[in-house]
């Protein structure tokens, strides 16, 4: 079972597990219909963090991944106790074996929300015997990382956070890596990317040396740009219209240039791809996919 399964992380582990064999269902917040994202044969119970939560949905499940979140701003706590009500219910299930997809931004200095939400709940599954998945920005068709290629592929110029360099993760590696996980039953926490960092503007080089389009990018403090995002969410938050990308974001990766090193690449099945490869495959999933936000 994977929680908030029609999410970007949630429905690509979900298409993976599925074609290796594997039955998958799932919860998500936004009802229990089709998705398009998704095999038909995947089925669908609505569940929304801060639900009351019924273990007999747990009946059966050999494993739960939790990637349900909620993005919405002041949903800390809304996150922090609507994962672990969901945990204990499969808990008391029987189910043996639980996961939580943290990130990268999830440290004890957290500036955010977000990652201080994902950092508290990280410290909740260690202590109950829990996996804990903490992959880099991953690349692919969706997310923040998706967001950002897809602007790039798309734009004539694009502002560059200058000095910012954080770890990363191509979608199929990342994917590839959890089932590993899953089957060989593993616990505690697991950092999911390369060993080298990267950049925006490296990434949007690839970009660039990809699409074969100009795309000139302009080098601007991050702190600058967390500004004037922090500044324009205050005004179209109160219309209720959302940026593509949020100031938190930013805020995380200015607060997180000291994230320790030690990527579990060992467990990376494939051998290192490089950037350009991973940013290739990302751009034809955006090409040929539906977008898919978080």
């Amino acid at each position: 079972m994977i929680t908030g399964i029609r999410g970007f992380l949630g429905s690509a582990l979900a298409r993976s597990f599925f074609q290796e064999g594997d039955t998958v269902c799932g919860t998500s917040s936004k009802g229990t219909g089709p998705a398009s994202a998704l095999p038909s044969e995947i089925k669908i119970a609505r569940l929304a963090l801060g639900d009351v939560v019924s273990s007999r949905i747990f009946e059966e499940i050999d494993y739960v991944i939790h990637c349900a979140h909620d993005f919405s701003p002041g949903a800390f706590e809304h996150n922090v106790e609507g994962t672990r009500r969901i945990f204990e219910a499969a808990k008391s299930s029987g189910v043996p074996l639980q996961a939580f997809v943290s990130s990268y931004s999830a440290t004890p200095s957290s500036v955010t929300e977000y990652g201080r939400a994902k950092f508290e709940l990280e410290r909740f599954f260690e202590a109950n015997a829990g996996v804990v998945l903490k992959p880099g920005l991953v690349l692919g068709s969706g997310g923040l990382g998706g967001r950002m290629l897809n602007t790039m592929r798309k734009s004539w110029i694009f502002p560059i956070p200058s000095g910012v360099r954080f770890p990363y993760v191509g979608l199929k590696d990342f994917v590839r890596t959890v089932r590993k996980i899953a089957s060989t039953s593993q616990t505690g926490v697991h950092k999911i990317f390369y060993s080298d960092l990267t950049s925006f503007s490296e990434i949007a080089a690839a970009v660039k040396m990809d699409t074969g389009r100009p795309l000139f990018t302009i080098m601007v403090p991050v702190n600058t740009i967390s500004f004037g995002l922090s500044a324009a969410e205050c005004l179209l938050d109160r219309l209720r219209i959302r940026l593509p990308v949020r100031s938190d974001s930013f805020k995380s990766l200015e607060a997180n240039q000291l994230t320790p090193g030690g990527a579990n690449c060992g467990l990376l099945p494939t051998s290192h791809t490089t950037l350009q490869e991973v940013v290739s495959a990302a751009v034809r999933e955006l090409d040929h996919a539906v977008f898919i936000s978080s």
